[in-house]
């Protein structure tokens, strides 16, 4: 609630829905306090929104680079490069996977996704994987 001062704040997250309804009806005030912030809410979350369709359509493309550079290893291996590029194949790759993590951590970052509750799945993966 941004109108209100940080203790008014603290106060009304306490409040039960009745004690809210019966201090907004008396109050004016907090009545156009809170008014106002369900409208900044409502923009914010659709800001978040369009912000996350874009994330996740960014993840998608580069998924897509990763499937394409691991695909030009298979190929013509590691440490070749396309003839217009000084970069090496697994350069690429490196960067490409750079992009997705970013992705991934701003996504985490906005809390769309939580890995914080994967890490022993991860980890257990992994395992999985060396073997």
């Amino acid at each position: 609630m941004q109108h209100l001062d940080p203790q008014m704040q603290q106060i009304l997250q306490q409040m039960t829905s009745k004690q809210m309804n019966q201090a907004v009806n008396a109050s004016p005030q907090l009545q156009q306090a809170l008014q106002n912030q369900v409208q900044v809410e409502d923009v914010q979350a659709k800001v978040n929104d369009k912000k996350i369709q874009y994330l996740l359509d960014k993840s998608q493309e580069e998924a897509s680079e990763i499937i394409q550079a691991v695909s030009k290893i298979r190929r013509f291996g590691s440490d070749n490069h396309h003839p217009d590029r000084e970069t090496t194949n697994k350069q690429e790759l490196v960067g490409e996977l750079e992009d997705f993590l970013a992705i991934i951590a701003v996504l985490e970052g906005l809390g769309y996704v939580d890995l914080s509750q994967s890490k022993d799945k991860i980890t257990e993966k992994a395992r999985v994987l060396m073997k």
